[in-house]
């Protein structure tokens, strides 16, 4: 069948973040020029006459309010592939790595195998439902729950037990005792409380808008957007009306930085496998031929895709809150098994691993295979909140029913 869609191109308009300022926008790829110099995700409105779908597929788009809907056209999911949003010629030389020389991964170490650090923008082709509303309060009481999971024992779905043991940041132990302070907090110092919380997030990224995410390492990544995520959680469904506009204009910060974490990561993983793995590229995941030394990389590796995910649903759920729809940032694949995240030792972990039979990822664009694939024993609370959140309650119930608890 030949091809009628219409490609002739049409002039870009500005950029949404400079269109909500009120500012004048250079519309240039992969950003424009006021958002690169503030470190802020740049997304255009869609050039919805580029190409017309057929009606059929066109269907299969258009009203569907989700994470992963594709009701921005533009945006991410025709410029990015992962890439950290600089210009061609700010990039740093380790962007241009060379993939040849990566080499098989060790059995267990899937996790670092280049196919694994691809970030889907592909439109979903079948309908997805749209959240309803006791999927999203859900969601949102879970993401609460969570944080004061990890004041209270360390650790929670998204922050590993392990991860800060031998080095904690500054801005992770602020977020720390920042989210004690929110858990503990009465009516008579809910106010002090919450100006900590504004002040502290004002801090984070100031900070950070001083450095080059270029020099910062991996781990380094994970932790300011981790912090700035807590942060995010907190003021975006606390109720407070204050703390919740101010976070809403963070939102594609937050998003912004964990492209950039994940792309940092990418780096990593292929320099870990490469021929020369001790050389010049950056290398977070330092694989000696020692269990404990795999362990550590994987929930590394692993702390970078759950935190990218809850970035890309922590956007996705309130824009669907406050304005019915969404776009996505694109899919990635993380674990779903039980155990393995909260595994206490490297032996434990490779005990986990194995009896798994595999990795058993999830797609966080398509989790619903996790219904065929998967009894509801085997997959984690992570994975569960996200099937959940995206595919209703109702049929994770239905799943529960069907294949037992």
């Amino acid at each position: 069948m030949a091809d009628t869609t219409d490609r002739s191109p049409l002039r870009r308009t500005a950029c949404f973040t400079c269109t909500k300022a009120k500012r004048r926008c250079t519309k240039e790829e992969p950003g424009c020029r006021r958002c690169l110099a503030r470190g802020l995700l740049c997304r255009y409105p869609p050039l919805k006459m580029m190409i017309e779908l057929p009606v059929d597929l066109e269907a299969a788009f258009m009203g569907v309010p989700s994470t992963c809907s594709n009701s921005d056209g533009g945006g991410l999911n025709d410029r990015a592939t992962g890439a950290l949003p600089w210009p061609e010629e700010q990039r740093p030389l380790s962007l241009n790595f060379d993939y040849s020389s990566v080499a098989l991964p060790p059995q267990h170490a899937w996790f670092l195998s280049p196919e694994h650090w691809q970030i889907d923008h592909r439109p979903s082709l079948h309908e997805q439902p749209s959240f309803r509303d006791e999927a999203l309060r859900f969601f949102t009481q879970q993401l609460l729950a969570w944080l004061k999971q990890w004041v209270t024992e360390g650790h929670s779905p998204f922050i590993h037990s392990q991860l800060y043991q031998q080095d904690s940041p500054s801005h992770i132990q602020l977020a720390f005792t920042t989210c004690a302070a929110y858990f503990s907090k009465t009516e008579a110092t809910t106010s002090f409380v919450m100006r900590i919380l504004e002040e502290q997030s004002a801090t984070l990224v100031e900070q950070s808008n001083a450095l080059d995410p270029t020099i910062l390492s991996t781990g380094q990544h994970v932790s300011r957007t981790q912090a700035l995520l807590i942060y995010q959680i907190i003021r975006l469904f606390d109720g407070d009306i204050r703390s919740r506009a101010q976070a809403e204009d963070r939102l594609d910060v937050l998003l912004s930085w964990a492209t950039q974490m994940w792309e940092s990561a990418r780096l990593s993983a292929a320099a870990s496998l490469s021929s020369d793995p001790l050389g010049s590229q950056p290398n977070a995941f330092k694989l000696d031929g020692s269990t404990s030394a795999l362990w550590r990389a994987w929930y590394l590796a692993e702390s970078v895709r759950r935190t990218y995910v809850l970035s890309a649903f922590l956007q996705g759920v309130y824009l669907t809150m406050k304005q019915g729809w969404s776009y996505c940032p694109g899919g990635v694949a993380f674990s779903m098994g039980t155990g393995l995240w909260n595994a206490t030792s490297a032996s434990t972990w490779i005990a986990e691993h194995r009896d798994k039979h595999g990795p058993q990822l999830m797609e966080s664009k398509e989790p619903e295979t996790a219904f065929i694939n998967a009894r509801p024993a085997d997959v984690d609370e992570f994975a569960k909140c996200i099937l959940t959140v995206s595919r209703g309650l109702e049929s994770v119930e239905e799943w529960i029913a069907q294949k037992g608890p």
